[in-house]
């Protein structure tokens, strides 16, 4: 399988490099299901001295989004930077044997990013969008866009009818309110 992501020592030479990748979400094994639309691109910054090698990378992708208040659609640009160092592991700890983080452990001939930049990408995407942040979301009465359009639900008694004590409460409450304005807490 070809590993877009996978870099031979003996291919880079030492210093640093610059390299572009134009990638699918297949490249990185990222979930179908996923709203990423079009390429992903990932700009690399490769500087090797000796057996390590530092590494920056910043990934864009496009995605396709639903606006969790409202459902409408929105396409964002998803930026996200990454920096870690790959290196031969000195003597591991048997007891643990994932590498810190921001290091990335090779068998000292090549180096394989593709995780890497699969969770950076996975991080970047929000699981809460926002087509703004003053979205006023959908009626959960009538299930209108209260973006696009008013609706006199607001003022209606709920009809469910469970929720009738707490609107009669809330009837009392706002009366109450009404006839003492000044009243204080009791404490």
């Amino acid at each position: 399988m070809h590993r877009p992501l996978r870099f031979s020592l003996r291919e880079l030479a030492e210093g640093e490099q610059h390299r572009e990748l134009t990638l699918s979400a297949a490249d990185l094994d990222l979930p179908a299901e996923l709203p990423v639309e079009g390429p992903i691109v990932v700009r690399l910054s490769l500087r090797r001295a000796g057996d390590q090698v530092h590494v920056r990378a910043t990934v864009r992708l496009q995605a396709e989004l639903r606006c969790v208040r409202c459902t409408q659609p929105i396409e964002r640009e998803i930026a996200t930077r990454c920096e870690l160092v790959a290196e031969r592991p000195a003597e591991r700890d048997p007891s643990n044997p994932e590498a810190p983080n921001g290091i990335l452990y090779y068998d000292g001939e090549a180096f394989d990013l593709t995780e890497e930049i699969r969770q950076e990408a996975l991080l970047a995407i929000p699981t809460h969008p926002l087509c703004s942040e003053a979205c006023r979301g959908l009626c959960p009465r009538c299930g209108r866009d209260r973006n696009r359009e008013r609706c006199d639900c607001a003022g209606r008694e709920p009809s469910d009818p469970r929720w009738a004590a707490l609107a009669q409460l809330r009837a009392r409450e706002a009366q109450r309110d009404a006839e003492e304005p000044h009243r204080r807490p009791e404490s």
